[in-house]
């Protein structure tokens, strides 16, 4: 029982870790997307 409760935390431990990278790498593209734009927009403006 107590290596099956060892499995299950270590199972949602590797699924949080994921969504936190996936949450993170999505942030940072959209920052560089905006980044990208105002630069852009910069020399127009």
């Amino acid at each position: 029982m107590i290596d099956f409760v060892f499995v299950i935390y270590g199972f949602l431990l590797v699924l949080m870790i994921g969504l936190a990278v996936r949450l993170d790498s999505r942030r940072r593209q959209r920052r560089r997307q905006a980044e990208a734009a105002s630069v852009l927009n910069e020399p127009l403006s």
